[in-house]
């Protein structure tokens, strides 16, 4: 009797039901267990006698593996419902840090079957992988030959640096104002950013975990996620989402077209011309976003303020008519300066002496001791006075603008183009005041050019509505600058005491001054200087400045500090130790005061504009409009610096003024503490862009960078990251702290007291006296105001414009009208006299 397959399956099934079993879990009992009974009856699957059912065995698992796998694809569908992203369409959207998440999670989820498969093949020696380093990847290997998202997470311990502090340029070397590695090698005077500044004032860094096991385990999940996209998209080439996005981050990197041209043909990325239409796409979005911003329905009062020269602008909404700006702007020009516009006030004077206090609270406790109690509160910043809100600002890159950057020609080629990107006609840009922040070159053109159009009879051609004001960033860097010159010293001569001497002691090269030309060194250089002089102070106080530092800290009461503090203050940083007879007879010690006083100015600038407080600022920039007059090597600061303050203090009504303040200073994070000037975020932004020109293989198309990289520097910028982001590496906040080490500051202090910097009579060698630039550069303001016939002149607001015409025009009419009136008397008069002749 022949009994049927469907009988025989269904009695068996049967049967293993009976015993509390079912198919599935007899043959896994049946293949996995150990007694010898199952173990005999598998000893002739692999063999040449049982092999033949066995192969059947595993080519119905094997086809059953492979329906599976063919079955299983992303979702198809234009993005996001899908996986289709048409490069034509793509948005900003597309490149944020949660949709890329939900990219992820999406193709894992709908092929979990290779997915899986993958992971546990790469996973199976994670357990070995710190038990056998032999069998990791050559160290000398690195990321610059993995292609995206298959970088191995655990690259640190395989050679590769941290890309949190890789400068773009040079991805195999990092180095800060701190690293000894700078002493054998002093940086060269730049023109503009370096990769380190960038890393300094965007504070923002990338780390990955330590783990090793970790780090293998994220590498499988990349490289496996990785593999089922590039299947994906070899099946569909319209499952292209993970493809898009690499060929954006290959452009971005600098890959060649031909590389490029490779990996699209593995299903890594798409092509190159499909990146390009994206970042077309992605600048079309840009450019509709900012004639958004500029249309006068959005905006009607204030328009998106502009960062001149520096390709940026800040949307601001404050209450502020045309009108009124013109009135203030032409009142201004008949305003007479005077020098006590400058000078301190009682407010001022006492904020000054709470500064100083607080950074010599800030040395003490991180170089000489820790309270142990919490009765007195000690404070390591000066008070608040206006602090900005932490808001993170709405900034739009604009297209780059071809024009000549020393003419008036060029600042008129910009307006023009500024035009035709916001969709503007010349009567709406004008018709709103609008706010331009840059560098003083650019303001000083500008000037020139409206100069050249007064009078004028309209506000398109007399530019009234446009207020230039320079860029705090570079206030603080030319200031800086001609301080740092001042006090630099004789290089030449060993036994000098400036500057130089005080760097040369601490280990830092000092064969010439560092300049605004690397200025993120010269700050941290000053700010090196002041509290090293500071300390000394300290320790002069204590009496212990013959003796060396140690690396622990002595436990003091906050009364024991608060004391140590004031008393630092009295004897080194008031009014009265410069006019002690110390002070008097030693010119190095007289020198060593006026410099903590003048440095101090630098580094509570630099700690205002990071704290985000336009009121300290203005403080310190008040105190530089008196110095600049004495300076030396400031010829432009030295006037646009006063007349930038009579304008916010004088001029400008108040609400325009706090506008002013708030385009000063912005947060790009949206973070308390970690505010940047306006302008120095766009030189970062500037300095992207030429890192993008330079190194992407496209450094000869012009048409490109301005049309296609200027507008989405953003964009780009993120997919730099983006790398680092998909191996599982995160964001964090860097804090960039300018600590000096022990064997630095005890070098120091054996210098100090070598020379005599605290002494009556100096040893040997006699320093040349510093001025004193404060009271030399207010006496200088009180004999130019003598002398002028209208104050002080130079720092008057020139902005006659059209309401000086008007002014000329009614003059006129009224001394027609009296004119024709004295005639008419005259007239009158020789009547009634040949009447009465006649008579």
């Amino acid at each position: 009797m022949v009994i049927l397959m469907a009988d025989k399956l269904s009695a068996i099934c049967s049967h293993i039901e009976s015993l509390n079993l079912n198919p599935k879990s007899f043959l896994t009992h049946f293949l996995d267990h150990s007694s010898e009974n199952c173990a005999f009856r598998r000893q002739f699957w692999g063999t040449e006698y049982g092999w033949t059912s066995t192969e059947r065995l595993i080519q119905s698992i094997k086809g059953l593996a492979t329906s599976i796998v063919c079955s299983e694809k992303p979702r198809s569908g234009k993005y996001p419902s899908g996986s289709y992203v048409s490069s034509s369409e793509v948005t900003e959207d597309f490149f944020t840090e949660e949709q890329r998440l939900s990219r992820n999670e999406a193709l894992t989820d709908r092929m979990p079957f290779l997915y899986q498969l993958l992971v546990a093949k790469l996973s199976q020696d994670s357990r070995a992988v710190s038990a056998d380093p032999s069998e990791q990847v050559n160290p000398q290997s690195s990321s610059r030959d993995c292609p995206a998202n298959s970088c191995p997470a655990g690259d640190e311990e395989e050679g590769e640096p941290d890309m949190d502090q890789i400068a773009p340029e040079n991805l195999w070397e990092f180095a800060t104002p701190d690293n000894p590695a700078l002493a054998d090698n002093p940086p060269k005077d730049r023109v503009e950013l370096n990769a380190n500044d960038v890393i300094e004032y965007e504070g923002v860094g990338i780390v990955s975990t330590t783990d090793v096991a970790d780090k293998k385990k994220l590498r499988a999940i990349n490289m496996a996620r990785s593999i089922c996209a590039m299947v994906a998209f070899g099946a569909n080439r319209r499952h292209n989402a993970f493809q898009l996005t690499n060929s954006l981050v290959f452009l971005a990197c600098g890959v060649t077209k031909r590389v490029n041209s490779y990996l699209n043909y593995l299903g890594l990325c798409s092509s190159r011309k499909t990146a390009h239409l994206a970042l077309k796409s992605l600048g079309r979005e840009a450019e509709e976003k900012i004639r958004d911003s500029f249309k006068p329905e959005n905006s009607p009062v204030l328009p998106p303020s502009i960062c001149f020269d520096n390709l940026d602008f800040q949307q601001k909404i404050h209450m502020q008519s045309l009108d009124a700006l013109n009135k203030a702007l032409h009142t201004g020009t008949k305003l007479t300066i005077r020098p006590s516009m400058f000078t301190a006030t009682l407010e001022s004077s006492n904020h000054f002496d709470l500064t100083l206090k607080s950074q010599i609270t800030r040395v003490v406790l991180n170089y000489v001791g820790i309270s142990v109690d919490g009765k007195f509160s000690l404070q390591r910043d000066p008070p608040a006075v206006r602090p900005l809100d932490a808001i993170k600002p709405d900034l739009t890159m604009l297209k780059l603008m071809v024009a000549s950057d020393n003419s008036a020609q060029g600042v008129g080629e910009v307006f023009t183009g500024i035009m035709q990107q916001a969709g503007l006609t010349p009567a709406e840009l004008h018709s709103r005041v609008q706010i331009i922040e840059g560098d003083l070159g650019s303001c000083n053109i500008f000037e020139s050019l409206r100069r050249q159009r007064t009078p004028a009879r309209s506000h398109e051609s007399s530019l009234d509505n446009v207020l230039p004001i320079p860029g705090a960033a570079h206030i603080l860097w030319n200031i800086a600058q001609a301080i740092l010159l001042a006090y630099w010293g004789d290089e030449t001569n060993r036994r000098d005491t400036g500057a130089w001497r005080i760097l040369h002691s601490l280990g830092i090269p000092a064969e010439k001054p560092v300049t605004k030309k690397d200025f993120n060194l010269m700050l941290s250089h000053m700010e090196k200087i002041l509290e090293v002089s500071l300390l000394y102070c300290v320790l002069v106080v204590c009496e212990k400045e013959t003796e060396q530092l140690g690396d622990i800290l002595e436990k003091m009461t906050s009364a024991e500090i608060e004391k140590l503090v004031q008393d630092t203050f009295n004897l080194f940083c008031s009014g009265e130790a410069l006019n002690s007879a110390k002070a008097t007879e030693s010119p190095a010690h007289r020198n060593f005061l006026l410099m903590i006083r003048d440095f101090a100015t630098v580094v509570e600038a630099k700690r205002a504009m990071k704290a985000g407080d336009t009121g300290r600022l203005i403080y310190i920039w008040k105190q530089w409009a008196v110095m600049g007059q004495a300076l030396p090597k400031l010829p432009h600061y030295s006037k646009h610096l006063p007349r930038l303050i009579v304008q916010l203090e004088h001029v400008l009504n108040t609400s325009l003024a706090t506008v002013v303040e708030n385009t000063l200073l912005i947060s790009p994070h949206g973070k308390s503490n970690e505010f940047q000037a306006t302008d120095c975020h766009l030189e970062i932004q500037n300095y992207w862009l030429k890192h993008f020109f330079n190194h992407s293989g496209i450094g000869t198309n012009i048409n490109r960078l301005k049309d296609v990289f200027s507008i989405n520097i953003p964009i780009l910028r993120f997919l730099l990251q983006y790398l680092r982001l998909e191996t599982g590496s995160k964001l964090i906040q860097q804090l960039h702290k300018n600590n000096i080490s022990i064997i630095s500051i005890n070098n120091f202090l054996r210098m100090a007291q070598r020379e005599g910097l605290n002494e009556f009579q100096p040893k040997g060698f006699i320093p040349q006296v510093n001025i004193d630039y404060y009271a030399s550069g207010m006496e200088n303001l009180r004999d130019e105001f003598r002398k002028g016939a209208k104050g002080l002149d130079r720092f008057r607001p020139f902005s006659p414009g059209i309401l000086q015409m008007q002014e000329e025009i009614k003059q006129g009419v009224v001394s027609k009208m009296t004119q024709g009136g004295e005639e008419e008397s005259d007239s009158d008069a020789s009547k009634s006299t040949s009447n009465g002749s006649l008579a």
